[in-house]
């Protein structure tokens, strides 16, 4: 499958339709049982080859420092995670490769990440979630951002998924973007950028 801009309402819709008229959901989960991204029982493995550091953190085998109490009760569904130290210290570089989307406060970087504890296929990336109708996930997802930014503190956050194949990790996590300490990677990625609620209003449109 080729690369698309999947960043509104009107591309995910687009998207939407050629991936159940080519049948895209069965194609992906062949390909990742014979890249071995999924096993045989259709959950995420950490990795052969390419690894998967968001399963990696969810299944223990990497330690994640980071305080989950920011989730609130969303803990029990959801993991919370950071970018890579370089990542973070980069993120007003606009020639630096993998920068985080904006730059730190007081109390922790501008640019996390929340992944979810179910590693099933259906929801290792935003599309299969989508393709399953899968409303109420989302709105579990968009309520744990919500906790985290708002013990944060912040004003003007933004949640953005990567839709495959945009995406870089096989494992689905929503990026929690602080905008008013946005950098130059945020408008970078303004082509894979794909709001959280533009995923809800279309998903509102088909139930109509």
């Amino acid at each position: 499958m080729d690369h698309f801009i999947v960043n509104d309402t009107h591309t995910l819709g687009k998207y939407i339709r050629y991936c159940e008229d080519i049948n895209a959901y069965d194609k992906i989960k062949t390909k990742f049982r014979q890249d071995n991204i999924i096993d045989d029982d259709g959950f995420l493995t950490v990795g052969v080859g390419t690894f998967n550091v968001f399963v990696s953190i969810v299944t223990g085998n990497t330690q994640n420092n980071v305080d989950q109490s920011l989730l609130g009760k969303h803990a029990d569904k959801f993991v919370l995670c950071h970018n890579r130290p370089i990542n973070d210290e980069k993120w007003d570089d606009p020639e630096f490769y993998g920068a985080s989307m904006a730059g730190p406060d007081e109390n922790g970087p501008g640019h996390v990440f929340i992944t979810t504890k179910n590693l099933h296929f259906d929801t290792f990336n935003i599309l299969p979630i989508v393709l399953k109708k899968n409303t109420q996930f989302i709105q579990d997802l968009l309520l744990a951002a919500l906790e985290y930014t708002g013990n944060r503190g912040w004003k003007n956050p933004g949640f953005y998924f990567h839709c495959y194949p945009n995406n870089s990790v096989q494992s689905l996590h929503i990026h929690v973007v602080n905008k008013d300490n946005a950098g130059p990677t945020f408008h970078t990625q303004f082509k894979k950028n794909l709001c959280i609620y533009d995923v809800l209003n279309v998903l509102n449109k088909e139930k109509s």
